[in-house]
């Protein structure tokens, strides 16, 4: 039934159906927005599938709005962990100017039902900078913090990991590889298994809030 779907959108399930669970844990928690956030994502990626595989149509334009709004959800989500103001600050700003940017992008100076591949290479490198901001907070911490117990250090990791993938991927391919078109497949095959560590560390700080909440009570 669902044989067009790829490997990373069993991943993507994977951490929808880890949020469903956990559910009564993370409810009260910035987490619940993960949830709602995984769901929006599923249903993207499933439509996206059936869309091009299914009914060979175009659905470019579904991924222009998706894309987006994942950085702006990420970066929201980040920086509500940041102890300094700065970190604070910046990512408020890049909010913002991502927003505008992304909607003038689409609407005013770009072709909607076209694929928009500056939104990968400015999301991509903004969520870099802002997990090695995570960090450096992290780092920071008067008290030592175990990493493995902390739920936005696995979601940070793996958005460090997937977007530095992302970022070689979009921007420097023709840079890196002079013969790019050998290349091409090998590069997305390992773009798509940085997909599954992503939705698998998401999925690992879903449980990881969980058992945090669970404990505290």
């Amino acid at each position: 039934m669902f044989s067009f779907l790829s490997i990373h959108n069993y991943a993507e399930i994977l951490a929808l159906l880890t949020g469903i669970v956990c559910w009564r844990w993370i409810k009260s928690t910035l987490f619940k927005w993960l949830l709602l956030f995984l769901l929006f994502i599923v249903a993207v990626e499933l439509t996206g599938k059936y869309y091009g595989v299914v009914l060979a149509k175009p659905n470019a334009w579904l991924y222009n709005f998706s894309v987006p709004a994942e950085y702006l959800f990420f970066t929201w989500l980040l920086s509500r962990h940041y102890r300094s103001k700065w970190f604070k600050q910046t990512a408020r700003w890049f909010l913002a100017g991502f927003a505008i940017f992304a909607l003038l992008q689409l609407f005013v100076w770009g072709e909607l039902l076209k694929f928009n591949s500056i939104f990968l290479k400015l999301g991509s490198f903004a969520m870099i900078v802002f997990s090695c901001f995570y960090f450096i907070d992290f780092m920071r911490e008067e008290v030592p913090l175990n990493p493995v117990k902390e739920p936005v250090f696995w979601i940070a990791s793996g958005l460090f990991l997937f977007n530095t993938g992302e970022f070689l991927y979009v921007s420097l391919s023709d840079l890196l590889f002079s013969n790019w078109q050998t290349w091409k497949p090998v590069i997305r095959q390992i773009n798509n298994n940085l997909i599954v560590l992503l939705y698998i560390t998401i999925a690992i700080g879903i449980i990881t809030m969980a058992r945090k909440q669970w404990v505290q009570k």
